[in-house]
């Protein structure tokens, strides 16, 4: 094919043509010869030959940490996506049983610290044999934790928003660790076609009244769901554009729908016990007293202990409300139970209640036999009557006694965690921030492994657990949407229930100014704790934790108490630099005045505060 190519030339013709008068004298210049030709189409240059991939500069390529067979891709090529989706997952049987001998290698390590620690008391053993097996503990530790880290990255998940560009492997095929199996480039744009945009959802509500938060578009009337993600919420319309053939489809008939609640502070494991076992915070009287340890009885698994209870809170919350003169009365007369009570209801169980604020214990009869404790044998802290024992229990016997009790199920843990998070359920609370012993992590784990975790967790273990974690490879925001670790929760003062948040002066009801927390209330499993005591503990803690990274989360009350920490904290911001910390003050229940206000407003400290 020949095409003629002929502007350039022309216009060069007619440029010289312009140039020319018949009036002027002609130039001495000879003209230049203009040769018109025709261009032919055919190769600019050679051909250039390389091997490569071709792909989009913002293309990610997703692959498992772990080899294996994939079980499911969720996604579709043109599929958008957002931050945090599950996009594919593989068959996990293989590390599921990794999980589960490392959990059995845990607790029986758990279970000979517990041994050791009863026999270095009867010294039987020496503290470098009970360092071996709190060694071996750890060691076990780490690799529960290692293998709950494979677990957890035994899916992909979207890193962002974007669109699947390719599936580059298939479901049931063998992958190994690290290879690509989906690529994903940035989100399509509004002008993407809809055939590329669309997706079909799992759920649809619709006619509901919907608040949604956002001011600048509070209501709505739908809302579409894929997965664990939101894909619309709008018109009745603009939802229904996602009803697919697999769409199950709800007309909320007007109703109202809310984001779930966040509970800013939880002891979500104390909250299940009591669920599962014996609720006595409202209890000051005998007979409900054996009603609710009866029924907590039959709920019990076979060969647990019933522990807790925590008798008496609202009863000392009235006492301490009243004038000083009668609230001291009140304290006086508080109710002290006795095993008579709980013996003819509690049956074979072991039973080891407390007060609420562990100022009193009381055993059953078979919690004390498996002690060893009888006032045939007297030992300090057993309350006899007489031959026969009362059941209360301090000091030297109530060790013995918490050295006898049986390390909880594990079926037992899950049972209450079940309870727990369906009564949050009926309250509407779908995330929850909170206090995590390390016994816990495992339970909330194993939920999610068995697609049964129905809340999101904020996880807060301790602060003096930030070297162990960091060992661990649990770096700060370790996790993912369903379950994190980003936070650590320490401990300054007391409660005022009790009298031991610090004040500067004296509280009236009781004359107290409170205390400072130390190694013996801040749930340390060894080494000084995570609280004020001994001096210089807590700014030790803190500069530690936030040169790992890790944010302080600390409990403090009083206003001695608050002022302390933000001295530290103060301390520790200006030494440490400038970085992203949302620390907070949990409770910051009473400030001084408006000054003190001002100062965590500057040092960007958050006031955690609870109703009641």
């Amino acid at each position: 094919m020949r095409t003629p190519f002929l502007l350039s030339f022309v216009l060069g013709t007619s440029l010289a043509l312009s140039g020319c008068d018949s009036s002027e004298p002609a130039t001495s210049t000879p003209p230049t010869p203009v040769r018109v030709a025709t261009a032919e189409t055919g190769p600019a240059a050679p051909a250039i030959h390389t091997n490569g991939v071709l792909a989009n500069k913002d293309e990610f390529r997703l692959s498992f940490k772990v080899g294996g067979v994939i079980k499911r891709i969720a996604v579709r090529e043109g599929e958008r996506v957002r931050r945090g989706q599950r996009l594919a997952e593989i068959e996990q049987a293989e590390i599921n049983a990794q999980v589960e001998q490392a959990r059995q290698a845990f607790d029986k390590a758990q279970r000979d610290v517990e041994r050791g620690e009863r026999l270095y008391a009867d010294k039987v053993i020496s503290l470098e044999q009970l360092e071996d097996l709190r060694t071996q503990r750890a060691v076990a530790e780490a690799g529960l934790n290692a293998a709950e880290f494979n677990w957890n990255y035994a899916a992909i998940v979207a890193p962002r928003d974007g669109t699947v560009l390719r599936k580059l492997a298939e479901e049931r095929e063998l992958v190994a660790a690290g290879n690509p199996v989906l690529a994903l480039g940035a989100a399509l744009s509004a002008s993407a076609p809809a055939t590329l945009r669309a997706q079909d959802a799992d759920l649809i509500v619709h006619n509901a009244r919907v608040w949604t938060g956002d001011s600048t578009r509070p209501s709505a009337q739908a809302l579409a769901v894929r997965g664990e993600r939101l894909i619309a919420v709008g018109t009745n319309a603009e939802a229904l554009r996602h009803r697919g053939t697999g769409t199950r489809t709800i007309d909320a008939g007007g109703r109202f729908i809310t984001p779930g609640f966040i509970d800013d502070h939880t002891h979500f494991n104390q909250a299940g016990a009591l669920l599962i076992g014996a609720n006595l915070l409202d209890v000051a009287t005998a007979a409900p007293f054996a009603e609710r340890v009866k029924a907590a009885v039959a709920r019990m698994s076979p060969g647990s202990w019933l522990t807790g209870g925590d008798w008496g809170a609202y009863e000392d919350w009235n006492a301490n409300t009243r004038a000083t003169a009668a609230g001291a009365r009140a304290a006086a007369a508080r109710f002290s139970p006795d095993r008579t009570i709980i013996d003819s209801v509690s049956g074979t169980t072991p039973v080891l209640l407390n007060r609420w604020d562990r100022s009193a214990y009381l055993a059953n009869g078979v919690a004390l036999e498996r002690a060893g404790l009888a006032c045939a044998s007297p030992v300090e802290g057993l309350e006899c009557n007489g031959a026969r024992a009362t059941g209360r229990v301090s000091g030297a016997a109530l060790a013995r006694l918490r050295a006898a009790i049986a390390p909880k199920a594990f079926d037992q843990r899950l049972r209450e965690a079940r309870a727990a998070q369906a009564h949050l359920a009926e309250l509407g609370v779908t995330t929850i921030h909170d206090i995590t012993p390390p016994e816990q992590l495992p339970v909330y784990t194993e939920l999610k492994r068995r697609g049964e975790l129905t809340v999101r967790v904020f996880a807060r273990p301790t602060l003096d657990k930030w070297k162990s974690l960091s060992s661990a490879g649990i770096a700060p925001g370790f996790g993912d949407d369903w379950i994190r670790v980003r936070a650590l929760k320490g401990f300054v003062d007391g409660i005022q229930g009790n009298s031991t948040a610090r004040f500067y002066e004296p509280q009236l009801h009781s004359g107290k100014v409170g205390e400072w927390r130390d190694s013996t209330n801040t749930a340390a499993s060894n080494g000084p704790g995570s609280g004020m005591e001994p001096a210089g503990n807590m700014e030790r803690l803190l500069f530690g934790l936030d040169s790992a990274g890790y944010w302080a989360n600390v409990h403090a009350i009083g206003d001695h108490a608050i002022d302390s920490l933000l001295t530290i904290m103060e301390k520790v911001i200006a030494t440490n630099g400038p970085k992203e910390r949302r620390w907070r003050i949990i409770h910051s229940q009473v400030i001084r005045d408006a000054s003190v206000a001002a100062r965590y407003k500057r040092l960007g400290i958050i006031a955690e505060v609870q109703p009641y």
